[in-house]
């Protein structure tokens, strides 16, 4: 049988029409498999023509080649068995794509039993597959998803039974996905509140009821199936159809703990933040740029660095600015700018503080910029190192002074390497003044200092190199000059010493002083004798029984006081060591010599009796005695005592030789004084102009005076011993004073009238001479008022004074002096009045 490859063979015109416009895919072959109809949709969907398919073995021309045979095995089932066939098959296009085309296949009998044609219609499922293949896609990477994302999901239907649950809702709640199918969800996900402890109502429900989305972010707690209750947040959500018909809902919820423990963290970080920033001694500050520039938080430190409050700097937008000195704000523009490598370094920004001072501050600055990499504020400390300011330019001028005082130090300083060679010197020694710097340099300090081929014994550099510690060592030059020379390593972290500094002090004179000083520690500076401390310390070594019979010898020197008064203290010094002498004199070579006081001298006697003592202490009064007067006979009242026994104690042995001076003292007081103001009038006689014969011729006139004024015989007397000795003040006024032959300046004219005073003190320290020491300080006060030395006048003045001025002044004019003429008694009389 043969068919028409057209559409036009089919008899039926309608038929035909279906055929054309359908959408369905149909292909008719004939009983050999050979195309014979193609239709409009089959050419659309391959892009081959009808007639470019018509007469072709229909596997062989669309099918891919790994169904071509599957086909051809199909088509003889379908015309063998002559059953429908309904099945899935790939097309490829004309272009090459490949289509998915469900296929339904039948045969169309012929009147003889035997097939006539098959008829193929197909559908291009292919779009729907993708669909399907996406979803699949999509299940499988949201069922990945739920399985790995860390928030916990459950999903129920729309009567709140839970279809879902995924390993973090699992691990959160306590039940397995595969437990819950089906069950309600308020088993499943419980919670409460956190504050009340209350059971919140079944949230699924209330989403389900209001299709709307439920959020909650804190206070609430889930209880697991254990009963623990964890700290979680949750959004419910209703899940909706296109249709808004409500298919279920889906719960998201996670485990905030960890989060509620950063919170906690990072709120007590803030505050120690705070608090430190608060408390720091350091600015502490956030400086905004955009929107608008300003500070957004200073620490209170800028108020004792600055003087302007925070307040200060939140109130002035342009306040950054105004602080900062006019020289640094080149540098904050740039910071501003946001210049990197300003970012990098500490930055040196001098301020002006409140009080118009200069503060010099190191910053530290953070640039913080936005997402879009634009700088927005700038966080920073800002330190006061104006002290450290101060510290540099303060060590930068001990620098310098401290290489003005090497260069003038009086101690050699050498820098020497290893090898002990010179590499610095400051040329203070004499051997180094004149050389020059080739001379020094890469020469050892021993070949310099000392013209030695070898280093000093024991020498002080060698064992710092050997110890790495400081040695000192005192070194005796060839010449005899001692040093102490003093060797400080320098050292280089984990490395041997590089080098020394050494010193090289010339410490002869110190020597001699250290000799000096160690005599004196032992002996009295003004008389040479060993002082008390020494005498003391020799006392216990001493008293012991072997030195018996020990004896002891104490001395005081008589009228020390008023021969300080009379004379001053070099007298009285000379006085001491005189008395000195003269005891040590006495005195044998075991015998301990000491001044034991002021005036008081003291001599211990080991293995000496009484009878022995008592003879020393003759010989010391005969050597006193033979004494000359210069300018007065010392005199000294002496006592001895001995320790004879081991029991007797030898403060007592003291006591009884103290006693014994004191009691000398009391009964030879009379005429030590008699013996002294002797010797001062001796001394007056021969330092001033004045003759015996005056002082008589005044004492007879001014008993006169007084008897005729009816003065007691005791003032009297007093009157007599003031007109010899008034002037007894005058051996302390300097004698090339008052013996000089010009008239006296200023000055010395001073220093004479003092001497009213000294005759004062004089008198004062003598009971014999106390009774007239006020009429000596006034005797040349003048009637009116133009005396000295308190100026009185008139009857102020006392009547010894008076009547010693007129009988002194009426003696003088009526005999004469070299420099006056003497004049009558009735002249001289006129003139007084």
């Amino acid at each position: 049988m043969k068919i028409s490859p057209t559409p036009s063979a089919l008899p039926d015109p309608v038929n035909a029409a279906i055929l054309e416009v359908t959408d369905a895919l149909i292909v008719v072959y004939d009983s050999e498999g050979r195309i014979v109809f193609f239709n409009p949709a089959c050419e659309k969907l391959t892009g081959y023509r009808a007639h470019e398919v018509i007469g072709h073995l229909f596997w062989e021309t669309l099918f891919i080649p790994e169904e071509k045979e599957e086909a051809k095995k199909v088509f003889d089932s379908v015309k063998t068995k002559k059953t429908p066939w309904r099945g899935k098959k790939y097309w490829v296009t004309k272009q090459g794509e490949l289509r998915s085309i469900l296929w339904s296949c039948t045969i169309v009998p012929a009147e003889n039993g035997f097939v006539s044609y098959m008829v193929s219609t197909g559908v291009d499922v292919t779009e729907e597959e993708k669909i399907k293949e996406a979803l699949r896609e999509g299940n499988r990477w949201l069922e990945a998803l739920l399985q790995s994302i860390g928030d916990a999901v459950i999903a129920t239907d729309a009567f709140e039974k839970v279809t879902f649950m995924n390993p973090a809702a699992e691990r959160l709640t306590g039940w397995d996905n595969s437990e819950v199918h089906g069950v309600p969800i308020g088993k499943v996900f419980r919670i409460i509140d956190e504050k009340s402890r209350q059971p919140l109502e079944n949230i699924v429900r209330g989403v389900l009821e209001s299709k709307k989305s439920h959020h909650k972010s804190n206070d609430f707690l889930l209880v697991n199936r254990k009963g623990e209750e964890l700290p979680i947040e949750y959004t419910c959500t209703p899940i909706l159809s296109e249709e808004k018909r409500l298919l279920g809902a889906v719960l998201v919820f996670r485990d905030i703990s960890e989060r509620r423990k950063r919170e906690r963290a990072l709120q007590e970080s803030e505050q120690r933040f705070r608090l430190i920033a608060e408390n720091a001694r350091d600015i502490v500050f956030r400086y905004r740029l955009l929107p608008e520039p300003g500070f957004e938080y200073v620490n209170p430190a800028t108020k004792a660095i600055s003087g302007y409050s925070p307040e200060d700097h939140y109130a002035d937008p342009d306040f950054l600015f105004k602080i900062i000195h006019p020289e640094d704000r080149s540098l904050l523009e740039k910071l501003m700018a946001g210049d990197p490598s300003l970012f990098q370094k500490h930055l040196a920004l001098r301020w002006i503080g409140a009080d118009g001072r200069i503060v010099f501050t190191e910053q530290t600055n953070v640039p913080i910029y936005d997402d879009q990499g634009k700088l927005i504020a700038i966080e920073g400390i800002a330190r006061d190192i104006t002290v450290r300011k101060e510290m540099e330019e303060a060590l930068r001028r001990s620098e310098y002074e401290k290489k003005v005082i090497l260069e003038s130090i009086s101690d050699t300083i050498f820098y020497l390497d290893r090898e002990m060679k010179i590499v610095w010197a400051n040329r203070i020694h004499p051997a180094l003044q004149n050389k020059t710097e080739e001379e020094l340099v890469n020469r050892t300090c021993f070949e310099v200092m000392f013209s030695k081929k070898n280093p000093c014994k024991d020498c002080p550099v060698q064992k710092t190199f050997q110890s790495g510690q400081v040695e000192e060592k005192e070194i005796t030059a060839p010449d005899g000059r001692i040093y102490w020379v003093c060797s400080h390593p320098i050292d280089v972290p984990e490395k041997e010493t590089a080098g020394v500094v050494v010193t090289h002090r010339d410490i002869t004179d110190r020597k001699k002083a250290e000799e000096r000083i160690r005599y004196l520690s032992f002996h009295d500076s003004l008389t040479g004798l060993y002082n008390r401390a020494f005498f003391e310390e020799e006392l216990k070594r001493l008293d012991v029984p072997r030195q018996l019979p020990l004896s002891i010898i104490i001395g005081d020197l008589n009228g020390l006081k008023l021969v300080n008064d009379a004379f001053g203290h070099q007298v009285a010094d000379e006085l001491l060591r005189k008395a000195a002498e003269l005891i040590k004199s006495c005195c044998r070579k075991e015998d301990i010599v000491a001044r034991w006081g002021g005036d008081e001298f003291i001599i211990l006697l080991p293995q000496t009796s009484l009878e022995e003592a008592k003879s020393i202490t003759k010989r010391i009064e005969a050597s006193f005695q033979r004494a000359e007067a210069d300018p007065i006979k010392p005199s000294i009242s002496l006592g001895y005592a001995t320790k004879s026994s081991p029991e007797k104690k030898i403060d007592e042995v003291i006591r009884i030789a103290e006693d014994w001076v004191y009691q000398r003292k009391l009964f030879e007081s009379k005429s030590q004084h008699h013996a002294i103001i002797s010797s001062l009038e001796q001394t007056l006689w021969e330092v001033t102009q004045e003759t015996r014969e005056h002082a008589k011729r005044v004492q007879k006139i001014s008993r006169k005076i007084g008897e005729a004024i009816g003065l007691s015989e005791r003032e009297l007397e007093e009157l007599e011993l003031l007109a010899r000795l008034h002037d007894i003040g005058k051996v302390t006024v300097p004698r090339e004073i008052l013996n000089k032959e010009g008239p006296l300046t200023p000055e010395e004219w001073k220093i004479v009238k003092r001497h009213v005073e000294a005759g004062y003190r004089i008198a004062q320290s003598s009971y014999e001479l106390a009774p007239i020491a006020e009429a000596i300080l006034y005797h040349h006060e003048r009637w009116d008022g133009k005396g000295y030395p308190q100026g009185l006048k008139g009857e102020e003045i006392p009547l010894l004074s008076r009547i010693l001025a007129i009988a002194d002044a009426y003696e003088v004019m009526t005999t004469g002096r070299p420099y006056r003429r003497a004049v009558s008694r009735e002249e001289a009389v006129e003139e007084i009045r």
